[in-house]
């Protein structure tokens, strides 16, 4: 059994919504509409290190602490990265759906973020509308209602009225 991989943490089982992606760290995917945007490892941590920041604007040195640690880079691979994933993403630099860039110093998400706990997947479906309609309201008096009553049998022949 390798002891070296910690176990998963909380962070790695963030996920994203952003715009119209989800970016799952856990599976470290990104999907739109149910189809999986195939974006390598460096483009991926990137991705999600802006994710994680937004809406602030991360500058360069964070990116290279961050997504390219105990590395010498220059913010040139930075920029030819952030053009990866904006063509995987289709992603307009002109007009940006996703990453904003601001000039010299890094970039940042335009794109509204929600972070979306991991837990969500396994909490019961939510209650049908049609279900909590005959119950009473909380402090209200329990009245019978009409689906709850069963109707009045039917008077048989020769029954007085």
């Amino acid at each position: 059994m390798d002891t070296s991989t910690p176990a998963a943490t909380d962070a790695d089982q963030a996920r994203f919504q952003v715009d119209d992606l989800l970016i799952d760290v856990g599976q470290q995917r990104v999907t739109r509409a149910g189809v999986e945007i195939p974006l390598p490892h460096l483009s991926f941590e990137l991705l999600v290190t802006l994710a994680r920041a937004a809406p602030n604007l991360v500058t360069f040195d964070q990116l290279t602490e961050r997504v390219w640690t105990g590395l010498v880079i220059s913010p040139e691979t930075i920029s030819q990265r952030i053009k990866l994933v904006r063509t995987a993403l289709g992603d307009d630099p002109h007009a940006p759906r996703y990453i904003g860039g601001v000039r010299g110093r890094g970039y940042r998400m335009v794109a509204p973020v929600s972070p979306m706990a991991e837990r969500r997947r396994s909490e019961p479906p939510p209650t049908p509308y049609w279900i909590n309609e005959t119950e009473p309201a909380a402090g209200a008096a329990s009245e019978p209602t009409a689906s709850a009553v069963p109707p009045p049998p039917a008077p048989g022949p020769g029954a007085l009225g």
